[in-house]
């Protein structure tokens, strides 16, 4: 019986799995050089070749989009443990040659492709499998092995070459190593061919191999959206630009010869009367029904120059007209803020002031009118013990990246949290994506300016409300992975670590959020989705930002 037609429980595949995940890694990026400098590589050599094979994990997201159109993530994460362990059974077999350096290294850039096809897939099994109360659960356990996985490399293996080295020779002592890392990797992929989940068929983002190819170049265009252009415009470019009515005929006359009428406004709507009185039921796809995903000039999702969007959410931003959208603006509490509504806003949190004695009383307003009343008008003043402001605030927000679009939104967000006369204590840290070992002091995120998460949480306690401002939008590997510390020269915990530290220590947190939730899962949206289902997120509007505050009222 396989893993998939019967329940496997996560510890017989989660601690295995993430062994195999981090071992590939810290033999091609650690172990590997110190095998290299051992066998009488020159350092130069070493650095160069080993810092590119170890490549494949900062680009991985760029083939991701291709795994999502083949087979099952179980498939990929037992092929490439098959193939790692082979890659480095052969490195083992290279090391006698008398020109060994080429080949190994040639095999090790296989196994580092593979690793990080590897890692792609592993974490695709860990989050479809494994509910989100399950995956805060083993969280603990990913990065327990993937340390083991460390400790077991540079300790033990590194280790046993040096003791079988006085033995067998330098040369025999590392194929052993090789040998077994092989051995290991292969087994553990005998191993999951029976116990690892299937974790869903392939999710077809892509549905060609021309659709996974753009979807790859969209990738890449976003992960490098900001890097300057340094070079010169082309001259056809510059000739588009002082002539663009001409480049605009143009596109109207292939238009039409593509088939793309030029019709009024009136005419559409007249033909959707028309169509509408046809139609019986619905219809994705297509050229003449109204539809999602077609040609015709109604509906959404689809493709048609000037048309009409019924429902659905714009994505080319072509039609003419909306149907239902309205075109003015009301006194609707869902309308994007200023800076009076955030102040109006955080004034909800006055209610958690506490009222103390003091001789000094101050005007009670609502008590004196309603006891006027109750006296048929006769003036009955009465006083209360003003509050005392106990309201402490911490204020982490993500100012850059995909946030620049909301920059002006979070300056009117801290303008009013800085105004405000509420807080008895407003701290403001600012993080990128995602919180790890260190918060900035600044939204310019400087390297000196940093303070580590470690003291907020030792010099916070869980009495102050927290307020979380970002997209959540990031690679979803920024988010699971675990990050490289370059000051103490270790690996420390993921982003998803240290989010769960802060959600057990601050009972009272909230995520605020520009971005509205997205309707479906890809892989821009994978971390937003995941992040609002472990915090409570509001949209940032005058509604949710009430809500908001609402909800730091009452402990998790």
């Amino acid at each position: 019986m396989s893993a998939n037609s019967r329940k496997v429980s996560p510890l017989a595949w989660v601690p295995t799995v993430y062994f195999a995940m981090g071992l590939p890694f810290i033999i091609v990026n650690m172990v590997a050089t110190l095998m290299f400098r051992g066998l009488g590589i020159d350092d130069a050599r070493i650095t160069l070749w080993t810092s590119l094979i170890i490549l494949p994990w900062s680009l991985k997201p760029f083939w991701s989009p291709l795994m999502e159109m083949f087979r099952t993530k179980k498939f990929w994460v037992v092929a490439t443990q098959l193939v790692s362990g082979l890659g480095l059974a052969l490195v083992a077999l290279s090391l006698p040659l008398p020109n060994f350096f080429p080949y190994a290294i040639a095999l090790m850039a296989v196994v580092a492709f593979s690793g990080a096809t590897h890692d792609i897939a592993t974490d695709g099994v860990y989050i479809t499998e494994l509910s989100k109360d399950l995956q805060a659960k083993f969280i603990g356990w990913q990065g327990a092995f993937y340390n083991i996985a460390k400790v077991f490399a540079m300790g033990g293996l590194v280790y046993l070459a040096g003791a079988l080295k006085d033995h067998v020779g330098i040369v025999q002592a590392w194929m052993v190593v090789m040998g077994l890392c092989g051995g290991i990797l292969f087994l553990l992929g005998l191993y999951h061919i029976r116990m690892l989940p299937s974790g869903g068929i392939a999710t077809a983002h892509a549905d060609s191999f021309g659709g996974a190819m753009r979807e790859t170049k969209r990738i890449f265009l976003e992960f490098f959206k900001d890097v300057p252009y340094t070079g010169e415009l082309p001259e056809d470019l510059l000739d588009w630009l002082n002539h663009p009515s001409e480049d605009l005929k143009r596109t109207i006359a292939d238009l039409r010869a593509a088939g793309f009428p030029d019709e009024t406004l009136e005419e559409l709507l007249k033909m959707l009367e028309e169509r509408l009185k046809e139609q019986t039921e619905e219809h994705n796809g297509g050229n003449y029904w109204v539809g999602i995903q077609g040609r015709t000039p109604w509906g959404n999702n689809g493709w048609h120059p000037n048309g009409i969007r019924i429902g659905g959410q714009s994505m080319h931003r072509t039609a003419m007209m909306v149907a239902g959208e309205r075109k003015f603006r009301d006194f609707r509490k869902d309308n994007k803020l200023d800076t009076r509504q955030f102040q109006m806003a955080f004034r909800t949190l006055r209610q958690l002031s506490a009222q103390e004695r003091s001789a000094e009383k101050e005007l009670d307003v609502d008590a004196t009118i309603h006891d006027t009343c109750e006296s048929a008008g006769r003036l009955e003043i009465r006083y209360k013990n003003p509050r005392k402001n106990t309201v402490k605030v911490l204020l982490l927000m993500d100012p850059g990246g995909s946030m620049d679009y909301y920059s002006g939104l979070c300056s009117q967000l801290f303008q009013a949290a800085t105004k405000s006369n509420h807080f008895k204590e407003l701290h403001t840290y600012y993080f990128h994506n995602c919180i790890y070992g260190d918060v900035y002091n600044g939204p310019r995120l400087w390297q000196d300016g940093q303070t580590p998460t470690e003291w907020l949480l030792q010099n916070f306690d869980a009495s102050y409300k927290v307020i979380l401002v970002g997209d959540a939008a990031m690679n979803p590997y920024e988010l699971r992975e675990k990050q490289y510390d370059w000051r103490n020269q270790r690996y420390g915990p993921s982003g998803l670590e240290w989010l769960e530290l802060f959600k057990k220590h601050f009972p009272y947190l909230i995520w605020l959020n520009p971005e509205p939730l997205p309707a479906f899962q890809d892989f821009w949206t994978l971390t937003h989705l995941q992040l609002a289902k472990m915090f409570p997120m509001f949209d940032l509007s005058a509604e949710g930002l009430e809500a908001g505050m609402k909800r730091l009222m009452v402990k998790r």
